[in-house]
């Protein structure tokens, strides 16, 4: 019994003496990384609750009519909490007031920051939108077209679809438009409130163009 036990000792022993540093130093990675994730995913959180409070008070100010704050605290949101989906969704408030102050180019800047920035398919896909309807209240036609090409979340084809329509009667290009009209009607299931619109739309268009035939 001594002599297994003595042997197991020696194992032991040599054991630790091959494998020892490896595994200290396997241990103290492990300690470094579950520590680093976790410093990480709070700092996550915190930066989050920040965000929101932040935001909170942007849409107070919004109410309140206060464009100056409106425009300070996005910027901020902007600048400090960019990966947060509060700095997309201030970049697009401040948007949409720069397109009330006819500050087209400003809300441009504010909508293509969101597409390249947001790490939301969605509201990149509503930044893309509005920037190509702005292009269009601008008669910048063929830009909105391109706008339009690339598409990220197909929920939002209908509406896409509908804004494509809408340049391409801009261009004249009746038929087309009223192809684009089409497709986003047959994609636009349960929503019965927009088949009327689109359906005149349509109709109006092919009567256009049976009559300049």
């Amino acid at each position: 019994m001594y002599v297994n036990e003595a042997e197991q000792v020696e194992q032991l022993k040599k054991w630790v003496n091959e494998y020892g540093a490896s595994l200290i130093v396997g241990v103290f990675l492990a300690l470094v990384i579950g520590f680093g994730w976790r410093f990480w995913q709070q700092r996550q959180e915190q930066q989050l609750e920040h965000a929101s409070v932040r935001y909170e008070q942007l849409l107070t100010n919004v109410v309140n009519g206060n464009t100056t704050a409106v425009e300070s605290q996005a910027l901020r949101l902007m600048t400090r909490y960019p990966h947060t989906p509060y700095a997309q969704l201030a970049a697009l408030q401040l948007a949409r007031q720069q397109v009330y102050q006819d500050d087209y180019s400003g809300a441009q800047t504010q909508l293509t920051w969101v597409m390249k920035h947001g790490n939301n398919p969605a509201l990149r896909e509503v930044a893309r939108l509005r920037v190509a309807r702005l292009q269009l209240a601008q008669n910048k036609t063929e830009d909105a077209l391109t706008t339009l090409d690339k598409i990220e979340d197909k929920s939002y084809l209908p509406a896409i679809n509908i804004a494509k329509g809408d340049v391409l009667l801009a261009l004249g290009k009746t038929t087309e438009a009223a192809q684009a009209y089409q497709a986003a009607m047959t994609a636009f299931p349960g929503l019965d409130e927009m088949q009327p619109i689109l359906s005149m739309k349509i109709d109006n268009l092919v009567g256009a163009t049976n009559t300049t035939k």
